[in-house]
């Protein structure tokens, strides 16, 4: 942009007055809609950065609740958890119950 203000001044200069107005219009327009790209860029900039960023809060969430999905199929897997004794199971509940409601 800087160099086509500096060409259109300087064509302006040696231009007739008639020409000099049209290439001033043409480079008064062109500067409007360089700021209105400009503009663009950086609203589609700030939406990228909150997208991304909610993007990756997103694959660490589904990272660590698959974390623990598979450690929970290895704890069920290698029959830890199975007894007859309710206050066993109580207590494995409970355990559980945390784990969910932290993990949530």
């Amino acid at each position: 942009m800087l160099a086509l203000n500096k060409t259109s001044t300087h064509l302006r200069y040696f231009s007739q007055k008639s020409d000099a107005t049209l290439i001033k219009n043409m480079s008064i327009t062109t500067q409007h809609r360089w700021e209105k790209i400009i503009s663009r860029l950086a609203e589609r900039t700030r939406l990228l950065d909150q997208t991304l960023k909610e993007a990756k809060g997103f694959n660490d969430l589904w990272t660590d609740l698959c974390q623990w999905m598979d450690n929970s199929d290895q704890l069920l897997d290698s029959g830890a958890i199975s007894t007859n004794d309710p206050d066993k199971i109580k207590s494995q509940i409970t355990k559980h119950k945390v784990c969910v409601t932290h993990h949530a």
